[in-house]
């Protein structure tokens, strides 16, 4: 799933890239002229730099490399701290990326927040409608791209458990780990509390803020 969607968000990075580079004209005809793509990551974590490498082969793959010289790109990485976050948009805003690429979906909320002008590439996002971003007519940013996801797949996942475990003392006990700090994480959450009802089972769930702390928690809940 990872490297669909990443794909197809490179093909529409891609087109607007080359949009960007006839508009420019005088500038990027320039030799040393290339676009610029900022990218702003939330933290350091294994499904995310799976994203973010499917993202960077997808546009070597359609001609745009930092290796080549073909494409500038500046990273910032939060380390899951929101105050960093803020001031890595602010420093990719005020480079004059053309493009700032979004990773996961707290990180697309602050660019989408910070600029109404820079167009703003999202993966491993919920859609635009969960991460609240919609106005009030329910139209989404126009500077959004990319793809977003929904949880509906949370609900035939957790719906599986009680044919795949036998219950102890007449319920299934649920260990869980979110990031309180994620919009998708927290969504998800509340649709498996409700599933938990229904099935009749017990959710045992603890948060986390970053990666360095899953193995700890995933310790106390065992």
């Amino acid at each position: 799933m990872i490297k669909k969607n990443e794909r197809l968000l490179s093909k529409v990075l891609v087109a607007l890239v080359a949009v960007l580079i006839s508009c420019n004209g005088s500038q990027t005809s320039q030799k040393n002229q290339v676009p610029k793509v900022g990218f702003l990551d939330l933290l350091e974590d294994a499904t995310l730099a799976q994203a973010k490498k499917g993202f960077f082969v997808a546009l070597k793959d359609s001609g745009y490399s930092a290796t080549d010289g073909t494409l500038e790109i500046i990273y910032r990485n939060a380390q899951g701290d929101q105050p960093t976050l803020l001031q890595a948009c602010d420093y990719l805003i005020s480079e004059n990326v053309d493009l700032i690429a979004t990773n996961p979906s707290l990180s697309t909320i602050t660019a989408v927040q910070r600029t109404k002008t820079i167009p703003v590439f999202m993966m491993v996002s919920s859609t635009p409608k969960l991460m609240k971003l919609n106005d009030a007519k329910g139209n989404e940013p126009v500077n959004l791209f990319g793809t977003g996801e929904n949880i509906d797949y949370i609900d035939t996942s957790f719906d599986l458990i009680p044919s795949l475990i036998l219950p102890k003392n007449g319920k299934i006990k649920v260990g869980m780990i979110f990031n309180q700090s994620e919009p998708q994480s927290v969504s998800a959450m509340e649709g498996i509390k409700k599933r938990v009802d229904i099935n009749k089972m017990e959710l045992v769930a603890l948060p986390v803020n970053s990666s360095a702390e899953v193995q700890l928690v995933t310790q106390s809940l065992l």
